[in-house]
């Protein structure tokens, strides 16, 4: 379901799915969950709360979620962000190749994506849209430079230094999608953080030239 900032539901889909699954996958499930996909359409811009309620039929046990996303008006031309999408990043061997990891029914980083929980000591990959970036006249390419902070219990923990946002995707340039890392120290404490992304537009003028998104993650024993 999906609610406006009156509290009033504004849409909502239901659906009944049976999973079948064989020992070993099984297994992975019971152990560590699985991944399910809805696709929810939203018509207008602004601030929603969604809210997700699954019922398992035979034990008619309930399990719920509940996030806060923004859809942002993208027919103004100001610079926007996407929500963030958080993974570990693999370790690499010495030879510069990731180290192989048992096939799964579904792998831990998609796993990462929903649940947002990591070790201390992990190294994370965060990926984010930039919208209505401006584009030089001379070079069509933007100018963008990022920054990202760390919040604990409220308390700023950490502030990287600003440099030059790192594309991953640019063939739309109104819609680039980049990529940061950020690493947990081995003593950090298990517990809810915050991580805010800053994109600046240096091409931009006004109040066009800043957005911010954040998004929530849990660092678990």
């Amino acid at each position: 379901m999906i609610f406006g900032d009156n509290g009033t539901i504004i849409d909502e889909v239901s659906r009944t799915e049976t999973i079948k699954a064989r020992d070993k996958t099984l297994h992975e499930i019971r152990e560590k969950g699985f991944i399910s996909t809805i696709t929810f359409p939203i018509k207008k811009p602004g601030g929603y709360q969604m809210r997700v309620v699954i019922r398992d039929a035979g034990t008619s046990h309930i399990g719920s979620a509940s996030q806060f996303i923004e859809v942002p008006n993208l027919t103004k031309g100001r610079l926007s962000l996407s929500g963030i999408l958080l993974q570990r990043l693999q370790p690499e061997s010495k030879d510069g190749q990731n180290v192989t990891v048992q096939k799964q029914f579904q792998s831990d980083e998609q796993r990462d994506i929903a649940a947002r929980s990591f070790r201390a000591g992990t190294n994370v990959r965060f990926g984010y849209g930039i919208y209505n970036a401006k584009l030089d006249k001379a070079t069509n390419a933007s100018k963008l430079i990022m920054q990202f902070k760390i919040f604990h219990d409220g308390k700023e923990l950490f502030v990287s230094k600003e440099k030059d946002v790192k594309l991953v995707e640019e063939t739309d340039p109104q819609r680039l999608l980049a990529e940061g890392v950020f690493a947990l120290g081995k003593a950090i404490q298990p517990g809810d953080y915050v991580l805010q992304v800053i994109v600046k537009d240096l091409l931009a003028k006004g109040n066009a030239q800043v957005a911010t998104q954040s998004i929530d993650f849990e660092i678990v024993e």
